[in-house]
């Protein structure tokens, strides 16, 4: 720390009392530590969920989902199922777990701001 720097410092810590809880300028060690992990829970669609279907457009296949959202959809407390990146917390699995992730995935992203925009002029 230059002459300047120490001067102000005590003038600050005399002011304030302070200067004994401001931290040093001493370079630390790195400490090592292991690969930081989190895990996303994520409630399944339809029946499968824990707490129920969210409302009479959350099922569990995806041929039975209409596009557009119905007035339960719209009004649902509860936000929508949306897929995880990682397939092993699929439903399926394979081919048809990517189909129904695509399908879920772009359908939010056609409709998703329609329906909130709705759900917000009729709330």
């Amino acid at each position: 720390m230059s002459p300047e720097s120490r001067r102000r410092m005590d003038k600050i810590r005399l002011r304030v009392g302070l200067g004994s809880l401001m931290p040093s300028a001493v370079k630390a060690k790195p400490v090592a530590t292991g690969k930081a992990t989190f895990t996303l829970s994520n409630d399944l669609p339809g029946e499968l969920s824990s707490n129920g279907p969210r409302h009479d457009n959350d099922h569990e296949d995806i041929d039975d989902i209409q596009i557009l959202p119905t007035a339960q959809e719209i009004n649902s407390t509860r936000l929508e199922y949306l897929p995880l990146n990682n397939a092993k917390n699929s439903h399926l699995a394979g081919l048809p777990a990517l189909l129904d992730r695509q399908f879920r995935l772009l359908r939010e992203d056609a409709i998703g701001g329609l329906r909130d925009a709705v759900r917000r002029e009729t709330s």
